[in-house]
């Protein structure tokens, strides 16, 4: 005889995670033969594989997607079964609750418990009950206990995202789960990789996770990392000149040798809104303005002096990005999408109040907006230095410049110096 007492739990993270997983042959009849006839606990991995057997084979029948392992799942669920003192007792709500706090991005899960006194029989349950759940759910996980005179078993269907990471969303795209660096809470993100920005922001705290850009390659990156400690070729003189001298000379080389020009064929992947190196903007002598941005304010810090890009608006032309350099206690707005170099470079406090920053970055980190800063009128976008108004992003889960190898110059080796 058996009995069965399911609970199903939809999460509220959106979409399909299909992941693919192989099997092999004789796995079931082996397993059916190694279970059959005993009423000792058997053993945990050849009873999954004999449930997993019987659930793949009904699926693809179906053409399903065929279920598999998921092994940090299946260790927490033995874990509260060995926990428990009666088994049978576990409340299904009581699972849940405790898979959900280990594992935020489980999307789906579906869990019974079942009882038979012969463990194949019981393997059995699990995919008669498991042919009902659908095809969303991709792995299973299984305990089995006893419980006086019948086993039973804690089975478990689930659909899990996977943690963000850049090198899984460059490989792969689609959605992930992340936490947030300022809240610490978790939240689904689907990547739409056509923008060549992804402002990535949590919709709990509403703060900004992570800036994001696609090269020219069409592989994301963190905005920092599009800063590659680049030189003007005549570097080594600069760094001899008086700051204001250097400020001058970098500017003017920047717009005389670049001239403006719009992502309008991209990088042939059908990806229109591209971000560019520093040297990739000055062999092309051109590109748009977080391109041009990017390429000063790299310029400006080889050069010795403190500048960030900005991403925000211009009151006149809309979303725009520029670059902001400062000197002593004077901050000042560069625009470089100019076509000629201005006669002066104006203080921030007679232009800067046409550009309003939400993003700063330079080579290390991204500094948004803080709370406080709404209430402050004009005075944050004139002092973009302020650490009462702008704040960096908390040290960031993703994959580092130096693991992708982006701070070591071999890797732009093929890049020619201006």
């Amino acid at each position: 005889m058996t009995r069965f007492f399911t609970w199903v739990a939809f999460l509220a993270l959106p979409g399909t995670l299909y992941l693919a997983s192989s099997g092999s042959g004789g796995v079931l009849e082996s397993a059916t033969a190694a279970l059959s006839g005993t009423r000792s606990i058997p053993d945990q991995v050849a009873f999954r594989r004999l449930c997993a057997g019987r659930i793949n084979k009904q699926r693809t029948e179906h053409r399903f997607p065929i279920v598999h392992d998921d092994e940090p799942l299946q260790e927490k669920l033995e874990r509260l079964v060995v926990a428990t003192t009666k088994p049978s007792l576990l409340g299904l709500e009581e699972v849940f609750k405790a898979v959900q706090a280990d594992f935020p991005g489980a999307r789906q899960l579906s869990a019974t418990l079942v009882y038979h006194p012969n463990p194949a029989s019981l393997a059995q349950s699990v995919a008669d009950w498991a042919q009902t759940a659908g095809p969303d759910f991709d792995s299973l996980s299984t305990v089995v206990f006893r419980d006086g005179y019948r086993q039973g078993c804690l089975a478990m269907l689930s659909s899990r995202l996977p943690d963000f990471d850049l090198n899984a969303a460059n490989d792969k795209g689609g959605e992930f789960i992340q936490r947030c660096p300022h809240c610490g809470r978790h939240h689904a993100v689907k990547l739409a990789r056509r923008s060549r920005t992804l402002i990535l922001r949590c919709p709990e705290c509403e703060k900004v996770c992570e800036v994001l850009g696609s090269g020219t390659d069409g592989v994301l990156r963190r905005a920092p990392d599009f800063l590659t400690t680049y030189q003007l070729a005549d570097n080594a003189a600069l760094l001899r000149l008086a700051p204001a001298e250097r400020l001058k000379r970098v500017y003017a080389a920047v717009l005389e040798h670049c001239h403006y020009a719009h992502d309008d064929k991209g990088n042939g992947s059908g990806n229109l809104e591209i971000w560019k190196t520093p040297a990739e903007t000055w062999l092309d002598a051109s590109g748009d303005c977080e391109d041009t941005a990017i390429l000063l304010a790299d310029a400006l810090i080889s050069a010795g002096l403190d500048a960030r890009v900005a991403i925000g608006w211009n009151l006149q032309i809309g979303q725009h990005s520029w670059c902001v350099v400062r000197m002593g206690w004077v901050q000042h707005v560069l625009e470089t999408t100019l076509e000629d170099p201005p006669a002066t470079i104006d203080p921030i406090a007679v232009n800067g109040e046409e550009y309003r920053a939400e993003q700063l970055f330079d080579r290390t980190h991204v500094y948004t907006l803080a709370p406080e800063a709404k209430s402050a009128g004009m005075s944050p976008y004139l002092d973009c230095w302020n650490p009462a108004w702008w704040q960096p992003i908390p040290d960031s889960p993703l994959v580092t410049k130096r693991e992708r190898g982006l701070d070591d110059p071999a890797a732009f080796a093929t890049m020619p110096t201006p």
